[in-house]
């Protein structure tokens, strides 16, 4: 069986399962027992064998060793083989103790093959074959009637032992189906939010790459144009004659409209091309981000900028995304939620970041991967993450120390 929660479950049901044969054994050893009435410290012994074969149902249902496991099982039914010789008439008693290790064997064997043929022909055995006498006035043999009864009840609680085990082989592989499917919908759903992403940052570049296109061509193109004109201009103002003083102002006034176009022009497009210049930074990226997650999964998500810049810097801003990144995706994977809320403000040179959900939450919160990795990157920026769970949500804060810059904004 995989480890996980359910199968501590399944180990913990089949441990009760032999802890109740062990119980019921102790009743019908007390029930009829006229060998104990007549031998002294056999009862004491019963008793001594039977805890240390509950110890070793314990030991069994509790170690995951397939070794210790098998070991233990071989040791029980020596126990078992001992407390059934001398009782060897009463037949019940002989299916309980024996119905123990058959149970078990569901968490040592991953096929049931062998325990089911191997069990009841021991426990036959068990009843028939006396080769030792056991003290002076040893047990009758069993009869026919009982040997019968004996098969019969080996056999049907072998069969229900089987479909058991059966039925428990089906829950694991389905959930094993499911732990994949979950798995490859969340590879999907990071594949889908990366594609997004990926085509949103490749739209935003082709269209940066082709402004920066069209400014170098309008510049080469204007630019040249412009100073050829100022230079037909200047040429034409050394070429007027001396008493056509209207004619040369017009052409001084010509020249440095040409000039200032010039100027213009060129202080036009660096803004132009200054105008992506932050689109792939900062709030912009993250509202990118936020708006495909909410797309991708029907997540709702509410965002509040609060009073932080456009941009604190590459550094910060990648932590930023990777944060809200992490915290949405375990909302939607782990929390099951429907709707987020992410919160930034700046207070005393301190970012102040919330993400919280309305998700199922956790009760132990066990950082993994994803949380660690926010932790250490915030740690990086000698902040502290901090994370809370409760009956409404879960919820993830930050804190970074951000500086300011030499111009007053925060950087």
């Amino acid at each position: 069986m995989n480890k996980g929660p359910f199968v501590s479950a399944y180990r913990l049901q089949v441990f009760f399962i032999c802890a109740l044969l062990h119980g019921l054994s102790y009743l019908e050893f007390h029930r009829l027992h006229p060998i104990a009435a007549r031998v002294v410290y056999w009862r004491e012994q019963f008793h001594i064998l039977l805890i240390l074969s509950l110890l070793i149902s314990l030991g069994i249902g509790l170690h995951r060793r397939q070794l210790y496991a098998f070991v233990g099982l071989i040791t029980q039914f020596f126990f078992i083989l001992i407390m059934n010789y001398p009782e060897r008439g009463n037949v019940s008693l002989t299916v309980l103790l024996f119905s123990i290790p058959l149970v078990e064997a569901m968490l040592v064997f991953k096929k049931m093959v062998w325990p089911a043929l191997f069990t009841p022909i021991l426990a036959i055995l068990s009843a028939t074959v006396h080769p030792v006498p056991f003290w002076n006035e040893p047990e009758a043999d069993p009869s026919y009637g009982d040997l019968a009864f004996l098969g019969l009840s080996m056999i049907t609680v072998t069969l229900i032992v089987l479909r058991l085990w059966h039925v428990s082989q089906q829950n694991e592989n389905q959930r094993e189906n499911l732990r994949r499917q979950s798995l490859t919908i969340d590879n999907l759903l990071n594949a889908n939010l990366d594609f997004q992403t990926y085509a949103a940052e490749i739209g935003e570049k082709s269209t940066i790459e082709e402004r920066k296109r069209l400014t170098r061509e309008v510049h080469d193109i204007v630019g040249y144009t412009l100073i050829n004109i100022r230079m037909m201009l200047e040429a034409g103002i050394e070429l007027t004659p001396p008493n056509q003083d209207r004619l040369k102002e017009l052409l001084h006034q010509a020249r440095d409209q040409v000039m200032s176009g010039l100027l213009e022009a060129r202080r036009a497009l660096r803004n132009f091309r200054a105008i992506d210049s932050n689109l792939l930074e900062g709030t912009n990226r993250l509202q990118r981000f936020i708006r495909s997650f909410s797309q991708a999964t029907g997540i709702q998500v509410e965002v509040n900028f609060g009073n932080i810049p456009p941009s604190f810097g590459p550094e910060i801003d990648r932590t930023l995304v990777r944060i809200v990144q992490e915290a949405m995706t375990n909302a939607f994977r782990h929390g099951k939620a429907t709707e987020i809320q992410i919160g930034f403000w700046v207070d005393q040179g301190l970012l102040l970041v919330k993400i919280s959900d309305n998700g199922i939450g956790a009760l132990d919160i066990k950082p993994g991967i994803g949380l660690t990795g926010m932790g250490e990157r915030v740690e990086a920026l000698h902040g502290t993450l901090t994370t809370r769970s409760s009956e409404r949500g879960f919820t993830v804060s930050a804190t970074i120390p951000i500086r300011r810059g030499e111009n007053g904004k925060q950087a």
